[in-house]
């Protein structure tokens, strides 16, 4: 996803789309991506589970594994 952009305001459709892209990138750019792990964004994806981006993640990228940033407690960047 790019730009801050925050899965859940998108369809699955969408969201495989700029997956695709980001995808279509890497590899033009010899960019490699060996992970088959991803961390949720904080606003997608800790609860409720926004079920597209873990499918959309599967399938274009081939993720096996992923965590959320801080959960259960997200603290604002002052009190890291």
């Amino acid at each position: 996803m790019y730009r801050h952009e925050q899965p859940h305001k998108f369809s699955q459709d969408s969201i495989e789309k700029s997956m695709r892209a980001n995808k279509q990138f890497a590899e033009e750019n010899d960019i490699q991506v060996y992970s088959q792990y991803a961390v949720a964004p904080h606003h997608s994806g800790v609860y409720p589970v926004y079920d597209p981006l873990y499918t959309s993640w599967r399938e274009v990228w081939g993720v096996k594994t992923t965590s959320t940033e801080e959960y259960p407690k997200l603290m604002p960047p002052w009190k890291r």
